[in-house]
């Protein structure tokens, strides 16, 4: 079985959290929709564990974070050839 490369993105190009809430942070004034949509969808994608929290009420366990997580950002997670 060979080793497939996805088209996802570098983890470390990614931004983190405090990033994203940094820059959101420096925002003043109004913002429309659209843009306030994006800034949550980026924020909430950032941090997986807040986001189920919010969702559904659950609070996860760090190993359920990690899998959430790596789901969302690589290709092929349950491929199987």
């Amino acid at each position: 079985m060979a080793w497939i490369t996805g088209n996802q993105q570098q983890t470390s190009l990614r931004p983190n959290t405090l990033d994203i809430l940094d820059e959101i942070e420096k925002i003043e004034g109004f913002l429309p929709e659209d843009q306030a949509l994006y800034h949550l969808y980026r924020m909430m994608r950032s941090n997986i564990t807040f986001t189920a929290n919010l969702l559904m009420g659950v609070d996860l366990y760090p190993f359920q974070h990690m899998l959430i997580k790596n789901m969302m950002e690589r290709d092929y997670t349950l491929h199987r050839p």
